[in-house]
């Protein structure tokens, strides 16, 4: 999974977040989160920038998310 905010950002406001193209209840459940926290738009690419294996799909968000000043649970 590949998130990216950009991390000069103090919020949330107006930034960007990139998803990949995956219907799971995780994806969404967090694509819903971060559009209720003011992100603009939620953008879907490849997995081949950052390949992960499916189990650490989610935990690749969770932690890319930390890594940026912020988590949603």
């Amino acid at each position: 999974m590949d998130v990216e905010i950009d991390p000069r950002l103090s919020e949330f406001r107006n930034a960007e977040i990139f998803a990949p193209p995956s219907k799971s209840y995780t994806h969404r459940a967090i694509s819903v989160a971060a559009l209720s926290n003011g992100l603009c738009s939620i953008k879907t690419h490849s997995f081949q920038r950052t390949p992960m294996p499916p189990s650490g799909h989610a935990r690749h968000w969770e932690r890319r998310l930390k890594d940026a000043g912020k988590t949603w649970r």
